[in-house]
């Protein structure tokens, strides 16, 4: 269930407004990612993956229409990632993907914890190609930040 839960995730990420919502994919993947985050509420993939989802409502229809409509909300959001990152504050993807959510947001009240977020991803130990990209990527938006 997980792998096709993320996938869905993903697909959805990728999609314009009107394609996520006649895919049928978002109402289903946004509750499967809710009970697997109440099952395991330490493992940070599923609160990342389930922020991912409601900054893209957000980003799509708004913070009003998102959380009447969804149950998205910014602050949820925001706790949402901050709980994965306390859960594994090693991971730059975390960061990355962290960074791209508040960006998404659009909402200036995050830009320091921004900021912070990049800082942070700037300065891990780094043990794989795939950590590298995704530190890199934040150096690349820290740069353009400052």
């Amino acid at each position: 269930m997980l792998s096709k839960v993320l996938i869905k995730a993903r697909r959805l990420d990728l999609m314009s407004t009107p394609a996520a919502t006649a895919s049928g994919l978002l109402g289903p993947t946004q509750r499967n990612l809710k009970k697997l985050h109440e099952e395991y509420p330490d493992n940070p993939l599923y609160s990342a993956m389930l922020a991912g989802i409601d900054a893209g409502i957000i980003e799509r229809v708004g913070n009003f229409v998102g959380r009447i409509t969804y149950g998205a909300n910014e602050a949820r959001t925001i706790k949402l990632f901050q709980q994965a990152l306390k859960a594994q504050p090693n991971l730059a993807v975390l960061y990355n993907e962290f960074a791209q959510v508040i960006l998404r947001l659009d909402n200036s009240d995050y830009d320091e914890l921004l900021l912070t977020s990049l800082r942070q991803c700037d300065q891990l130990t780094i043990y794989s190609a795939e950590e590298a990209l995704n530190q890199k990527s934040c150096r690349v938006l820290l740069a353009q930040l400052k």
